[in-house]
């Protein structure tokens, strides 16, 4: 069953234009459920993010100090979301069971 919900995550993946990359946390290599914004413009998990600037006052990205600790929600971040993880089920496979590993 696991190779034939990568083959059509694949197959989503290929209809969409490419990889996800851009909805996964950089930090956690996961999909994203609650996207944010962090002060170095990027966007991450809110739990991993949050968790990260609780000890740094630095980006995990670039290593440049951030300017403030607020998050913003990423709205279109979360739209993409939803609508890759329908896409996903409507193909009948579940992303959460392999995109980190078979993505790429």
């Amino acid at each position: 069953m696991r190779d034939a919900e990568i083959v059509a995550l694949k197959e989503v993946i290929h209809a969409r234009g490419g990889a996800p990359d851009d909805l996964q946390c950089p930090i956690s290599q996961e999909l994203m459920r609650d996207p944010v914004v962090a002060a170095d413009g990027r966007t991450y998990e809110r739990a991993q993010i949050a968790e990260w600037i609780r000890s740094h006052n630095t980006s995990p990205m670039t290593n440049e100090r951030l300017d403030h600790k607020h998050l913003c929600s990423n709205d279109i971040a979360r739209e993409r979301v939803r609508q890759f993880i329908d896409d996903c089920h409507a193909s009948g496979t579940n992303p959460d069971s392999v995109l980190r590993y078979e993505a790429n």
